[in-house]
Order: C-alpha cells, then structure tokens, then sequence
C-alpha cells in the first residue's frame, strides 16, 4: 500500500478513534450527570407530591379530631342536642373544605350524613354512609383517627379520617364515630406538586398500569422511566389498607433529553475540530513529507544500478533533508567500499590461490615423506628382530626411539595431509554401520601407547543401550584417538575418562562422547586458540604441532556434528563431541561435497 494511502488510512482511524473517545467521555461522563440530576428533580417532585397529599390529610384529621371531642357533638350523639346539625350547612362545607361528613352513633347507626358530589349538590346516601362506618368501626384497632380514602361515584376519591366522639379533655366513654372527607382535586394537586397528575381508580386502571398497581400492596409508592417520560404511581388506602385509588404523576424527560442534545452538539463541535486538524495536518504531511518521499522514492529506482547522490531541498533543514544527506554520504561510502572490495576480491583470490598451492604443496610433502617414513619403521623393526635373533638386545632401546619418532613423524604427516585434504574438499566421508561399543574399544587401543607413555590412566564409562551407528567410523575414531590422545598429554600421570552416551535431540539420535582429564587445565587465553592449527597451548610441557584437536573440529563438521571444551586453571579440560547417529542425511557422499 502506498504511503499515501497509509497516511490517509492512519489519519481516518485517528479522526474515528477521537471521535469514539469523545464519545465515550460525553456518554460516561457528561449524560450520568444530567440523568441523576433528573433523578434527583424526579425525587423531589415525587416529595411534594407526598408533601401535598400529607398536608390535605393533616388538615381533614385535625378538621376531625375537633368536631370528634367538641361537647355539643358528644351531646348530639347522645341524643341531647337535637339542632347541632343546624349549623352544618352548604357554606360549612364550603368555608372547611369538607366534602363528606357522617355520624353514627357507637352501635354504628347513621344518625346523619351529607356529602357533595362535583356539581356542588348536597346529597344523603344513608347506604354509603353506613358502609364507610362499617370499614371505620372494623378498623378500630388500628391508629385513631383512622385515615384512608374512598372512591365515592358522584364524589370522587375522597380523604377521609374517623374519630372516636368524647368530651373536649377526651374523657368520657365513646358516643360513635365522627367521619369527615375531602375530596381530591387534581387541579390543586397539580399546583402544589407543578406535575401533571391523575387520580386512578384502582377497579378500572388501564392494563400497562396493572403490574404498578399490584406492587402497590406491598408499597406505597412507585416510580418508573420510560425512553421519554418519568411517572411516580401513589397508593391512596381505604380505611382498611386496601388500594382503592391512586396518584399518577407523569413528566417529561427533560434533563436527560438535554443532557442528549449537549452531548450530540458537543460531539459534532469536536468533530468538526478534529477533522479541521487532521485536515491541515494531512496536508502538511503531503506537502513536507510525502511528495519529498516519493521523490527520492523515483531517484532511488532510477538509481538502483548505479547510485547517484540526490540534490537536496532549497531552504529546508528537517530531518528528510539529513536523510538525503545521509545517503549522498553513504552512496560515497559505498563507491568506496566498492573500490576496496574489488580490491579485496583480487587480494581473497590470490590468497586462495596461495592456499591451494600450499596444501597442494603440503599434500605431496606429506604424501612423499610417508614412504621413507614406513621404511624406516619397517627397516628399524626388522633390524631389532635380526638382533634378537642373534642375542644382541642393547640396542632395543635405540632402536625403539628410531621407530617411535618416526611414528610420531608418520602421525603428523598423516595429519598434514588429512589438513590439506580438509582445506581443499577432497577428504572423502565414507558412511556405513558399525557398532559404537567396538569402534570405542578400538580407540582407547589406539592411544594405550601414548596413555603408558605419560602414565595415565585410561576409564571408559559407555551406556549400555549404544547400540549401532551409520557414520564414517574411521573419521569418528580418529576423531576420538586425536581428542584422548591430546587429553593424555595434558594429563601426564594423571587419569583421562571418557563417557559415552545416545540422545535423542530435535535433530534426531546423537551420540555424546565426553572426555575429561585431570591435568593443570587452560586459561582463557589458551581456550580461544585450542582448536586453531599450528597453536600449542603449552609449548613448555606438551609437544607436537596442535594438529589433532584442529582436524577433529574440521572432521566432525563434516560429519555433521561439533566438539566444545570446558575448561579452567587446576580443573583439568573437558571435551564434547557431539555426532548424529544416523548421518545419512547430514553428510555428503562424494569428497568434494563440503570444504572445511
């Protein structure tokens, strides 16, 4: 994707990403404000609409209690006062507020009742009288005055209390009851709580509403919210606690509603910001940075086969100009590196050429001198024998240095051109299956000379379950004879062990050969260099040319496998060789198949 698109991409998720955020700030944020701010409005208004109904309740007990403990009343229902009920007349009614108003005596007998229906009419209904005296009286055990409220059809839900007739000081015993209601006006209701409001027969609510008003039995009070309304839902008891009616207060959402509208123009001012901002940014970033890329974008390819420095910007000084100039400098760097590698290249292929006559040369040395060598081992042995023969043994010991040193001459020879061979890709690898336990055998029988000639002692400690391996067994032994062979100088009069086990690694079944001396050990120093050729790491006490440990590193790369040595001041050396089991897949068949 071009970079034009990358960045036009980038800028859009940003733009989307802040928008998003902004979002979930205002959403998180800003709107649960404004919705407990509503709440607590919702809460408020549902409180005086409590305040009202407490209030008009308040005023018809008191209104109650003093016609209740009034003498002429207590005297009236004594039947002592027969014009008391003269005085009860429509501006009574009027001038208290007093809808509804009966007395019965302490039988529960209706001695009189009246009552204003909506249109102001006084009317008598001696049967519904009789019936709120009766919810009264069977009532009585509870609080005094009693307080509830009644539908009455003409009338409408009234609030009414009922108390007891005594005496103005409350002695004397009970003449009866004393019953007076209020009717609920909705539009009084409506002023003192500033809600819409509705009063509810509970027989005849609408069925949205029924689930709210069965709650109503075990609460007095219930509040709900739609998407867009807030609705408060109030118990009006009957003198039994029964719901007989209720309050339904209705508002708008209003609050939240304007919490919406500042978070949609407060997003939509954002927005526009933000996509004013990244609108200049993006051109900014095509003008400083993109087009000036894609230039030297086309003076890179045009320049691929031969670089060229690229003219830099006219009055700028920004970090695309240092990278201009950063790669004029490295276009002159690299017509100079060109230069010194063509040099180097010349320099690399007469070495390799120098190198191939040197072990081209050192292979017929060694080749030439190995014939001379075994005739004079040869010569050197026949020439023992012959003395023996004749009884003659004080040259035995001459002559066993003779064949010694020239053995020993003979192993480097040997080692001299396996060197060479390495070097030049002609060591030939020749796989095939032998036993392990036997190929270790023949190697420790391979250094028993060099082990009694420093007096060391030689341990083998092999898995039992080593089995048979596909390899190169003469390399691997050579391997192992150069490795104990080195060990046993280092250890002179000392014990040299190896260990031998088979493993299965990621890379298949390896065979792990490890031998440990118990000679002076290495420095650091004498560890970076025990591999190398022609390097002895104790030219004071140990001979020879360091050849041995070299070649095995070389042999055993080619086998497919490593050697690694641990080693410390009076620690002694420990070698890790390390050679795939079954090589076949790791080792080339054919000698010019892998250099060193």
């Amino acid at each position: 994707m071009p970079i034009t698109q990358k960045t036009a991409a980038a800028l859009l998720l940003v733009f989307l990403a802040l928008l998003l955020g902004a979002l979930l700030i205002l959403e998180q944020a800003v709107q649960p404000k404004f919705e407990r701010l509503e709440a607590e409005s919702h809460e408020r208004n549902l409180a005086r609409v409590t305040a009202a109904l407490e209030a008009i309740r308040d005023d018809v007990r008191a209104r109650t209690i003093d016609y209740a403990m009034w003498d002429d009343t207590y005297a009236f229902l004594g039947a002592g006062h027969p014009t008391y009920t003269a005085d009860l007349t429509d501006d009574w009614f009027n001038e208290y507020g007093v809808d509804l108003v009966i007395f019965a005596d302490s039988s529960g007998r209706v001695l009189w009742d009246r009552r204003h229906t909506i249109d102001g009419e006084a009317v008598s209904n001696p049967g519904l009288a009789a019936a709120v005296v009766a919810q009264a009286r069977s009532a009585a055990t509870r609080q005094s005055p009693l307080i509830g409220a009644a539908n009455v059809p003409g009338t409408g839900v009234l609030l009414l209390a009922a108390a007891p007739a005594t005496l103005s000081d409350g002695s004397g015993e009970p003449r009866g009851l004393v019953i007076i209601g209020r009717r609920l006006s909705r539009t009084l209701l409506e002023q003192q709580a500033q809600l819409q409001i509705d009063i509810i027969d509970a027989a005849s609510a609408r069925s949205e509403l029924a689930p709210r008003m069965a709650a109503l039995v075990q609460s007095d009070i219930q509040s709900w919210r739609t998407s867009d309304r807030l609705f408060g839902l109030f118990a009006l008891r009957d003198l039994r606690g029964n719901v007989v009616a209720a309050i339904l207060t209705e508002q708008p959402r209003e609050i939240s509603a304007l919490g919406r509208q500042t978070t949609y123009v407060a997003l939509g001012l954002f927005a526009a910001m933000s996509a004013v901002v990244i609108a200049v940014l993006g051109l900014m970033l095509r003008t400083e940075v993109i087009r000036r890329i894609q230039r030297m974008e086309r003076h890179f390819h045009a320049q691929l086969a031969d670089p060229q420095p690229i003219e830099p910007d006219e009055l700028r000084n920004d970090e695309i100009e240092r990278l201009a100039e950063a790669y004029n400098a490295l276009v002159a760097r690299l017509r100079e590196a060109s230069a010194r590698e063509q040099a180097a290249q010349l320099q690399r292929e007469a070495a390799a050429a120098a190198n191939r006559m040197k072990s081209d040369f050192l292979a017929n040395v060694s080749h030439e001198l190995r014939t001379p060598l075994n005739a004079v081992i040869g010569y050197a042995e026949l020439i023992k024998e012959e003395l023996n023969e004749q009884g003659v043994t004080q040259t035995d010991e001459d002559l066993a240095r003779i064949v010694n040193a020239a053995r020993r001459l003979l192993i480097l020879t040997n080692e001299i051109l396996d060197l060479s061979k390495i070097e030049v890709g002609r060591l030939e690898i020749k796989l095939e299956s032998f036993r392990v336990e036997e190929m270790l055998q023949r190697a420790l029988n391979g250094v028993q000379v060099i082990a009694a000639s420093q007096n060391v002692t030689l341990e083998l400690i092999a898995q039992s379950d080593l089995g048979v391996a596909y390899s190169d067994e003469f390399r691997l032994r050579q391997c192992l004879i150069n490795v104990l062979a080195s060990a046993c100088q280092f250890a002179a009069g000392g014990k040299v062990s190896l260990r031998a086990s088979r493993t299965s690694a990621r890379e298949g079944e390896q065979l792990r050969f490890e031998i440990r001396d118990t000679g002076p050990g290495l420095t650091p120093d004498q560890l970076l260099h025990v591999f190398e050729p022609f390097q002895r790491t104790d030219a004071a006490t140990i001979g020879g040319a360091s050849l041995g440990l070299s070649i095995t590193r070389k042999l055993l790369r080619l086998l497919g496998g490593q050697i690694d040595v641990a080693s410390a001041p009076g620690e002694g050396c420990t070698f890790v060789i390390l050679a795939p089991a079954l090589a076949e897949d790791l080792v080339p068949r054919t000698p010019d198949a892998r250099a060193a």
